[in-house]
């Protein structure tokens, strides 16, 4: 189980300002899920999906849409608000992700930090 930490390390959300020890309990805590292509899903409440391998493309309130690649997160709604009411994830191919508690990987200050950033360019900054 410990050799997934190197890949949360990889990716923006986790990159830098994480400690080793915390990155290991986050993996301790981590679902894996498979994803086939066409299944979709709303954002999760609790839990923050981290896009492992394979592709899907959040679909957005208002027809618009943003891809989800390796590295790329969704869900833990909690930690942002309500703009996010009517998205889905649409899988394109077979996706794996790592499914963290939330309130977990929320309560790091950086982690939060980023989720909020992300909340808010994708469904606040809207032009």
């Amino acid at each position: 189980m410990m050799r997934r930490a190197p890949h949360l390390r990889r990716t923006w959300l986790f990159g830098e300002g994480v400690s080793a020890g915390m990155l290991n309990r986050l993996v301790l805590a981590a679902d894996v899920r498979r994803f086939e292509p066409e299944a979709t899903l709303a954002p999760p409440d609790t839990e923050l999906l981290l896009i492992q391998s394979g592709a899907a493309v959040l679909e957005k309130p208002g027809g618009r849409t943003e891809p989800l690649n390796p590295g790329d997160h969704f869900g833990a709604r909690a930690l942002g608000g309500l703009a996010h009411h009517g998205s889905m994830v649409r899988f394109l191919e077979t996706t794996q992700a790592y499914a963290l508690p939330a309130e977990m990987a929320g309560a790091l200050p950086i982690v939060r930090w980023k989720l909020i950033e992300t909340y808010r360019r994708r469904y606040l900054d809207v032009h």
